[in-house]
């Protein structure tokens, strides 16, 4: 039934199973390796991504946050002079015309810097 000697081909087939079976774990351990370094650095290569994203979006939000300051505040404006030169007198709304002139010139000027910001 069982045979209990040990012959040379016996030992050959026990040593060649062991080396192919390390063999085949080396590689494997060498491929998941590879893998996960190559996830590493997709994922190094995300998060520099995801930093500019942010620092875009705050820059988004500032600029956002500047137009609507300037959006109201020539809104108000917009509503005294109305004001004035319905109920005040017209010298007193030249005056206010001119300067409604000049902050309209303020607010082009702060809102290309916004913008030269933006893009830079």
């Amino acid at each position: 039934m069982f045979e209990g000697t040990i012959t040379l081909g016996a030992v050959l087939t026990i040593a060649i199973s062991l080396i192919g079976f390390l063999g085949a774990g080396v590689a494997n351990a060498i491929m998941v390796g590879r893998y996960f370094g190559a996830n590493d650095r997709r994922l190094e290569g995300i998060d520099k991504r995801m930093e500019n994203l942010e620092l875009e979006e705050k820059r988004m939000t500032e600029v956002l946050i500047g137009i609507a300051q300037q959006k109201t505040e020539i809104h108000l404006l917009s509503n005294r002079l109305d004001d004035v030169q319905k109920y005040g007198s017209h010298k007193l709304a030249e005056v206010l015309e001119a300067m409604r002139g000049q902050i309209m010139a303020d607010f082009k000027e702060r809102f290309d810097f916004l913008q030269k910001q933006y893009t830079s």
